[in-house]
Parts: C-alpha cells; structure tokens; sequence
C-alpha cells in the first residue's frame, strides 16, 4: 500500500522528510481516519511548522477529534501564516462561538476577519449569527456591518442585495 512507501521514505531520510509524513497524513485523512491523520500531521509539522495546508488540516482533523485546544491553535497558525485565510478565521470562530459557547471571542475573531479584504459573504452570515444573541444584542454594531455590506460590498449585486433586504 502507500502507506508502507511513504513510511520507507520517511526512515530511508533519517526521519527528515516531513512530505512523507504530510502524504500520509493526507492518505488517512481521505479514508477519515481522523487519530491516525492527526499523528501524521503533527509529525510533518515538528519537522516544517510552516506548511499553511497541513496546519489547516490538523485544525479540521483535530474539530473532528473534538480536541478543540489543538483546532484553535492549528487555525491561529494558519491566520499567522496567511492572515486573510478566511476558512481558518470562520472555523477559529466556530470553535468559540459554537462548541466552547465563548460569543464574545466569537465575535472579537469575526471583527479582526472583517478587516480583510476580500470578505466573503458567509463571514458576514456568521458574524451576524453570532452577534444576534438576545443577550448580548449590539446593534449599533450590527447595524454597521450591515450598512457597510449592503452599501460597500453589494451595490452592484442586485439580486443578493433583494434577497438581503427582502
């Protein structure tokens, strides 16, 4: 099988190769094996901490492991390495708002994704998810987002625009 190349190469390079092990990660990761996936990718990682994918992948694999300390440290690694990531700015945001319930940070992240430029729609869509809590309603803020999307981002975007204002 692969794995059994991969794992040659891996010895063969005096256990240098970190493409080896982030192959092999790759490879349990299409079959979901998500602990088996984790290990590979931590190990390509201790040898090229700079790879942008393989961080993102640790942080999904390591949502699908519910081990949400590493996630949250695999996406703020992806964020330092390419900070207008906006899959790993949403899924650190996930993290927070959903799973650990920390709204607030939720929302702190989703104001700092804001800033990038471009900002897809869903970053909006979950920015005002989030901020819609009854709780904790900011709506000067939210009011404010909204403007600056109907307003800055969508004026030549029709259809979205009806659908946003309907």
């Amino acid at each position: 099988t692969k794995e059994k190349y991969f794992e040659i190469i891996f010895q063969k390079n005096k256990k240098k190769c970190w493409l080896a092990k982030k192959f092999l990660g790759d490879i349990f990761f299409k079959k979901k094996k998500w602990c088996f996936s984790k290990k590979q990718f931590t190990k390509s990682l201790s040898i090229n901490s700079q790879n942008k994918k393989t961080w993102f992948r640790l942080g999904f694999v390591s949502l699908k492991l519910k081990d949400f300390s590493t996630s949250a440290k695999s996406f703020l690694k992806v964020i330092d390495i390419e900070p207008g990531n906006c899959y790993a700015w949403n899924n650190l945001a996930s993290i927070f708002g959903t799973t650990l319930r920390k709204k607030k940070e939720a929302c702190f992240i989703l104001k700092i994704a804001l800033k990038n430029d471009p900002i897809p729609f869903f970053i909006y869509r979950k920015f005002f998810l989030i901020s819609m809590d009854p709780r904790e309603l900011n709506f000067k803020e939210i009011l404010d987002k909204l403007h600056f999307l109907i307003f800055k981002k969508l004026k030549r975007n029709w259809d979205l625009l009806k659908l946003i204002l309907k």
